[in-house]
């Protein structure tokens, strides 16, 4: 058995290392400092780097115009944000905003190189150049002397204290954050040489003498200065409280010690830096960037008292002490900083421990490749029962009292007295078993390589992948109070199992790796789970909305060597391989010792870092971000550059972005730090990102940046606009070209019909003249010749003779009368000899005469309305109108009305008849076979508008309107 009582744990400071090789323009650290952004700016003799926590940023005369040499010598962040910066040649930048601007003469600055910079709380600004101190006016914008202060000559200091130092053979005077100070030297120092000057962040002047030894000044009262006892160590603080203790050398070099992938090392430094996020950055003279971070995870290994580095079973007795189960090296118990170890000498069956547990009457019961023991009162015992026939991994006394315990080959159940091996017979899989745990309900739980094991009221219930679990190898299970139960797999994600419904977790969900060794909750919202990748947390509320359905994604946060572990495997497959102790810490067994983690200081609501926009590529070709990025036509393009600039696990930030206006959701970008999009849409768009910690809290979206997507000029507005317009004026062209068509072939028609029209009116007149002067002056002839054989021979003639010559008269004198009629009906004489009006009066008193028919007439005066030629067609539509009101009508009163006004003339022919469906009889023909139809296409031909009005039932009216402007009608 050995004791041993370890100093401090491992790690309590993780290092990282950058050089040339891994993104510095140059070895050599000249200056550090943090802009509002977040990023940190590393100044060296071969350009600024910019860094975001992943990536370097090299800016310098290549790439920067304002940038005149790469030389950089020193720098300054103001409290306003401004970063100053000076070359080894005398330049001054400052930077803001984005944008460098470079001083020179006519802003003040000599021609002598800036030999430092500094500044207070208001954001003033001094520089000392050649000795001398000159204060930068904001108003002005330029540099001007300090009077006041230029009674000696100054020179820049040598930490971090950004500051001047000057000193004469009784005083040294500093500069720093606007503040003069005087320290008086000792009379032992009074006017030997002072070879280098320093402040501390408490004003404490460090000097070093020609001889080399240090001295330090501090301000005792207003009129005098105390030396203080000599020391090495000189204390640095961080923004966060954290200290730092650091030796100082020859020259006032700092350097510190640490361990850097296992190896010791010293650091000499002459710049120190603490970010934010409380990291302290050290700038070597020719080493690179060192970065300390305080360790997260405290590692108990071989030099801290175990007694081998791989380490599996961890368990807390309720002494609280801590017992560890080595591989090939024994059993460990950690209480109260003391290591005692166990090995077969003192009892111990074998080294190989794979299992550790302690009952309810305070015996240990501890599994080896030797068997089962029992550890009680310092000694060693034999088990109760018979040696089992397998390598004990797991132990549990469920609230019965009885003792289960997990074999490589199955289980064995220890209660009242009696061994029970519970076998494929049983309900149990012969099946090596990781992990035994009880519900709240009572049953038993168990994990093994061939699934998911449920003890209920003596019956067993198996589950495996055709069940719905996502892998068969189960390596850890936790057992809630609420009744959910989590599953863990050697290499197929986590599960929940909580009222019957399995849900899954992987790596295609957010979950850092598939390996699941041991689950331990801490208490305060989180599951912590170790791997073969190292240890990481989940957030218990993204868990139970994952299973909900509410959020499509989990996220991790990873824990690794830049955490403080020293092996990055951890272990598993037998029980406990992690467990939370009582004073909250959680213990994991690792390849390299007890990894122990204090989830008390480590963020849980770590704020997420402001996303910045760092470049746009727009058809490959870089644009600036300061203002709105046009995309013109002929790039089809985009690509976005972002970043979030954090020093605490920055590597592990998520992002997700969307173009408003196209994207309808967030893209979820992963650990991606650019958007790239092709073919964008014509428009105004604005780019959006935002970033994620691992805890779930997404950065505030902000302005973003604006995007315009120019449109072709086939697809601009004024391309439309001359489209539309050329494609109205084509039309109207046709319009017009297919309007003086129908025009043309309308007047074709017109002319057509008004020469057919006119030629039977023709061919009516001639033949109504040759029936008058022909057919009816033979007939007068005839009638005349009857008469007079009838008046001279009368006497002398037959009875029968006599008749004849009557009926001869009486049938020529029927002839004329037909003859007449007929004549008159070809061409009513009325019309040429008495004008149009009396002669439609005239045929309408003779129609109603003749048909018995009640017919009034009221014509104004409308002789002069029509040309002489048009005038038979206004009679004719009349004439066939009365025509079919006799016929068909059946009507009891007809009136045929003529009104004359200033701009129409308005024939009517009303009747009270039957009526009838104007669409069905609009191709019915009268006697002179116009009808409908021939009526329209008269009225067409003497300028006017025809319209018939009529119902069955319920009478007609036919209405003709005539323009009374029109000189000549249309045809």
């Amino acid at each position: 058995m050995g004791i041993w009582k370890p100093g401090i744990a491992s790690a309590q400071f993780s290092f990282a290392r950058w050089t040339v090789e891994n993104g510095l323009p140059q070895n050599e650290i000249e200056g550090m400092a943090q802009t509002p952004d977040g990023y940190l700016w590393i100044v060296t003799m071969d350009g600024l780097a910019r860094f975001d926590g992943v990536r370097f940023t090299i800016l310098n005369k290549s790439n920067t115009p304002e940038i005149t040499s790469n030389r950089f010598v020193g720098s300054y962040s103001s409290s306003n944000g401004d970063l100053w910066l000076r070359t080894e040649h005398g330049g001054l930048l400052r930077y803001r905003s984005g944008v460098f601007h470079a001083y020179g003469v006519s802003e003040g600055l000599p021609k002598t190189p800036i030999g430092a910079i500094t500044g207070d709380s208001n954001g003033e600004i001094w520089i000392l150049s050649k000795g001398s101190i000159l204060k930068w006016d904001k108003e002005l914008n330029r540099f001007d002397p300090v009077p006041s202060l230029n009674s000696r000559e100054y020179s820049l200091l040598a930490w971090d204290a950004g500051g001047m130092g000057a000193y004469d053979k009784n005083n040294v005077y500093t500069f720093c954050a606007g503040i003069l100070r005087t320290y008086s030297l000792p009379e032992r120092l009074r006017g030997t040489g002072i070879a280098k000057l320093a402040v501390d962040q408490d004003q404490v002047v460090w000097i070093e003498t020609g001889t080399g030894e240090h001295v330090r000044l501090a301000i005792d009262a207003p009129d005098r200065s105390l030396e203080l006892p000599k020391t090495d160590n000189v204390v640095f603080q961080g923004p966060n409280g954290q200290h730092w203790s650091m030796n100082v050398g020859p020259g006032l070099l700092r350097s510190i010690e640490g361990n850097l992938d296992g190896k010791p090392l010293q650091v000499a430094f002459y710049k120190a830096f603490t970010d934010r996020q409380g990291s302290l950055w050290l700038g070597t003279p020719n080493d690179g960037l060192y970065r300390l971070q305080r360790s997260t995870i405290d590692v108990y290994t071989v030099e801290q008292g175990l007694t081998s580095r791989n380490v599996y079973p961890i368990y807390q007795d309720r002494s609280g002490a801590v017992w560890i189960g080595a591989w090939e090296g024994g059993l460990s118990r950690r209480d109260h900083d003391h290591f005692t170890n166990y090995t077969m000498k003192d009892g111990l069956p074998s080294t190989l421990v794979t299992a550790i547990f302690q009952d309810t009457s305070g015996r240990l019961w501890i599994g080896s490749h030797g068997g089962l023991t029992i550890f009680d009162n310092g000694r060693f015992l034999p088990t109760p029962f018979p040696v089992l026939p397998d390598v004990v991994q797991a132990i549990h006394e469920d609230s019965k009292g009885d003792l289960w315990f997990g074999m490589r080959s199955g289980l064995v159940r220890w209660s009242q007295g009696e061994l029970h091996t519970f076998t494929q017979a049983d309900g149990m899989p012969a099946s090596d078993v990781h992990v035994i745990t009880e519900s709240k309900d009572g049953d038993i739980w168990i994990g093994s390589s061939a699934g998911l094991t449920r003890f209920h009221q003596g019956v067993f219930h198996h589950w495996t992948q055709q069940d719905g679990l996502s892998g068969n190898d189960i390596w850890s299970l936790y057992a809630e109070t609420d009744g959910t139960l989590w599953i863990g797999t050697f290499d197929s994600g986590l599960m929940k199992l909580k009222d019957g419904k399995i849900t899954r977790y992987t790596t295609r969900d957010g979950l850092f790796n598939d390996g699941v060794f041991a689950i331990v909750d801490d208490q305060k919202g989180y599951l912590w789970i170790s791997c073969d990748m190292g240890i990481y947390r989940l957030s218990k509320r993204e868990l139970a909305e994952f299973a909900d359905g509410s959020r499509s994604s989990i996220s991790s946060t990873a824990f690794g060597k830049a955490d403080g572990l020293l092996d990055l495997e951890c272990n598993g497959g037998i029980t406990p391989a992690g467990m939370r102790s009582r004073d909250g810490s959680l213990w994991f067994a690792t390849q390299d010792g007890a990894a122990v983690i204090r989830p008390s200081q480590i963020p849980d609501n770590l704020q997420p870092s402001p996303v910045v926009i760092e470049t746009a590529l727009v058809g490959q070709r870089a644009v600036s971000v300061l203002s709105p990025v046009v995309v013109p036509p002929s790039k089809d393009s985009l690509e976005v550059q972002y970043t979030a600039p954090s020093f605490y696990k920055p590597e592990q930030i998520r992002f997700r972005y969307r173009l408003e206006g196209l994207d309808t959701d967030w893209v979820n970008a992963g650990l991606r730090r650019s958007a790239f999009y092709t073919h964008i849409p014509p428009g105004v768009y604005r780019f959006q990102v935002s970033s994620e910690h691992g805890n779930g809290i997404w950065s505030p979206v902000g302005e973003g940046l604006p995007v315009t997507v120019l449109a072709p000029f086939y697809r601009t507005l004024w391309f439309e606009c001359l489209v539309l317009f050329g494609a109205i004026a084509i039309l109207t062209l046709l319009w017009q070209r297919r309007m003086s068509r129908l025009r043309y072939e309308q007047a074709q028609k017109l002319n057509f019909l008004q020469s057919l029209i006119a030629s039977q009116e023709d061919e009516r007149k001639r033949i109504a003249g040759e029936l008058h002067d022909s057919l009816g002056q033979r007939l007068v002839v005839i009638n005349a010749v009857a008469q007079l054989s009838l008046q001279s021979r009368g006497k002398q003639l037959e009875q029968e003779e006599m008749g004849a010559l009557q009926e001869i008269s009486s049938e020529a004198l029927a002839a004329i009368e037909d003859t007449r009629t007929i004549s008159y009906d070809l061409r009513p004489v009325h019309l040429d000899r008495f004008g149009l009006t009396r002669a439609i009066e005239i045929l309408v008193r003779n129609v109603s005469s003749a048909s018995s028919v009640p017919m009034t007439a009221e014509i104004e005066n409308i002789d002069d309305l029509l040309p002489e030629e048009h005038r038979i067609n206004l009679y004719r539509i009349v004439q066939e109108a009365l025509s079919n009101i006799v016929k068909y009508a059946e009507a009891t009163a007809v009136s045929v009305r003529a009104v004359r006004a200033a701009q129409q003339a308005i024939l009517t022919v009303e009747d009270n008849g039957v009526g009838f469906e104007t669409a069905a009889n609009a191709n019915k023909t009268g006697r002179h076979g116009l009808g409908l139809r021939g009526m329209s296409e008269r009225a067409t031909l003497i300028g006017g508008e025809f319209t018939v009005t009529s119902a069955p039932g319920h009478g007609t009216t036919l209405r003709v309107l005539i323009p009374t402007q029109t000189g000549e009608p249309d045809g």
